[in-house]
């Protein structure tokens, strides 16, 4: 996440904003302060490539990550898979 914040010049829990607006689904966050509420439009309006979303699919698949809410979601954003 650190690397692609750093190419996007984005904060890294921007990050997790873009990819979730790449895959099509708009996350509920709560913001607390007006900068947040920039970040997250900031965020909303960036597009990862092919290849980030890939990387940080196989980084959240290796240390088995469970985000809150998203498993629900899973069968309706399927990962595009190479195949092995």
């Amino acid at each position: 996440m650190i690397k692609v914040a750093e190419c996007h010049d984005i904060k890294v829990p921007q990050v997790a904003m873009a990819f979730c607006s790449t895959k099509g689904v708009v996350p509920m966050c709560g913001c607390r302060k007006p900068e947040q509420v920039e970040e997250l439009a900031q965020a909303a309006k960036i597009r990862l490539t092919k290849g980030e979303v890939r990387r940080l699919e196989e980084a959240a698949d290796k240390v088995n990550v469970k985000i809150m809410g998203a498993d629900l979601f899973r069968p309706f954003v399927l990962k595009e898979r190479r195949s092995k």
